[in-house]
């Protein structure tokens, strides 16, 4: 039996508020609690997840949109010419 399919509670409990667009496409994918943990690992980290075996394709997918949000989320640097 596979666990629950993450709620837009779970989101926010695990990453803060988020906008209702990036909800909408996580839930769209239908991963899990333990799978958005998992993504959020990998992008934290940028390394293959546990003992070196690829990815699943929930978590594959979570980490492409959750670098998508850390990138728009990261602050910008004028230049100091």
């Amino acid at each position: 039996m596979r666990p629950a399919q993450l709620t837009r509670n779970d989101l926010i409990r695990t990453l803060g508020e988020i906008d209702d667009l990036t909800a909408a496409q996580l839930l769209s994918l239908g991963a899990t609690q333990t799978e958005l943990e998992a993504a959020m690992r990998l992008v934290e980290h940028e390394r293959t997840d546990g003992d070196g075996e690829p990815p699943s394709r929930h978590v594959a997918t979570l980490v492409d949109v959750l670098r998508e949000i850390v990138e728009n989320n990261e602050p910008e640097y004028l230049g100091t010419d």
